[in-house]
């Protein structure tokens, strides 16, 4: 098996309410993952992959 120490990436969609990273203790996630939100819903599925 291999791992990769690259960091992952988290991506929360439709978080209109802006309350994705209050709801939740994402601390545990920093070190190894990205975590990027998106507050508007995304059609586009190139969009999304990117």
């Amino acid at each position: 098996m291999t791992t990769s120490s690259a960091k992952k990436k988290i991506a929360i969609l439709d978080d209109y309410q802006g309350a994705a990273l209050t709801v939740a203790d994402w601390s545990p996630l920093k070190e190894r993952a990205e975590i990027v939100v998106f507050g508007e819903h995304v059609d586009d599925e190139g969009n999304i992959v990117e």
